[in-house]
């Protein structure tokens, strides 16, 4: 990761005045979880099938109503068969805890901070999406991207960062245009187009730090998904050639990254 910047240019932090804004904007991402929960219930299915819209037990909707309304509590319970459905219990609500804090330490300003809330609502469902039926629907990824790009180019504007706004378009470009690359070349050995699409808004959103931040999150997400891999070989849990989804390694290479960035963006 590049040096710690110069404070002459860097933008304003949020002083202390905001603090319990910053509160608010994490009991917001908790408040949030149920929807979050019905979009893993919604989007966890394999490719070419239809979204569930029901416990696949008893048939009771997922949905704000009781007996539905209880599948997207934090038990992830349904209300009338109790089957676990979606994300396991209290897992997502631990993740979005942890992902809109470091979010709050790390952004300097409100619409960088803003970005990474927006980033974190769309990444934390794609975790358990891709880990159970090894996907990332493009209606996570795309808004992902989208969002983040918009709330930067929001904050360039309004703080005169266009040189930090160019950092992470060509951040996202590069990464992106890498991935896809390897996805054609090396077939289904390579990157999936889900990963790319899942890295744009990624490196998108550190590249505002810095080119170090965006691919250090790269190169946590492919170290800790090679070491996992040999883990799995190591107790025999897989084979050689087995997939190991990847949009879970990047997701937690990008939150490692946002608790190491202090706060400033690199010159």
């Amino acid at each position: 990761m590049s040096s710690r910047p110069s404070l002459r240019s860097a933008p304003p932090r949020l002083r202390a005045p905001h603090a319990p804004s910053r509160a608010g904007l994490i009991l917001l991402a908790l408040a949030v979880t149920p929807l979050l929960r019905w979009l893993v219930i919604r989007l966890a299915v394999p490719a070419g099938r239809t979204s569930r819209q029901a416990c696949e037990c008893c048939g009771v909707q997922a949905s704000p109503t009781r007996p539905g309304l209880a599948a997207l509590l934090p038990s992830g319970r349904c209300g009338w068969c109790r089957q676990r459905i979606g994300a396991r219990p209290y897992l997502l609500e631990l993740c979005i805890a942890v992902a809109a804090t470091i979010v709050v330490l790390a952004a300097p300003t409100i619409p960088v901070l803003l970005a990474g809330l927006w980033w974190a609502g769309c990444a934390v469902p794609l975790v358990f999406i891709d880990t159970r039926v090894h996907r990332l629907p493009d209606v996570l990824t795309m808004p992902a991207a989208a969002g983040v790009l918009a709330l930067l180019t929001v904050d360039a504007a309004v703080g005169d960062r266009w040189d930090h706004l160019l950092s992470a378009a060509v951040c996202a470009a590069v990464t992106t245009a890498v991935f896809v690359s390897m996805g054609l070349l090396l077939g289904s050995r390579g990157m999936g187009l889900g990963d790319a699409k899942l890295t744009l808004s990624a490196t998108a959103l550190l590249g505002w730090w810095g080119w170090g931040a965006a691919f250090g999150a790269v190169f946590l997400g492919f170290l800790g998904a090679g070491f996992v891999g040999v883990a799995l070989l190591a107790s025999g849990r897989v084979h050689r050639g087995t997939h190991i989804p990847m949009g879970p390694f990047f997701i937690a290479g990008t939150v490692v990254m946002l608790a190491l960035v202090d706060g400033t963006p690199a010159k």
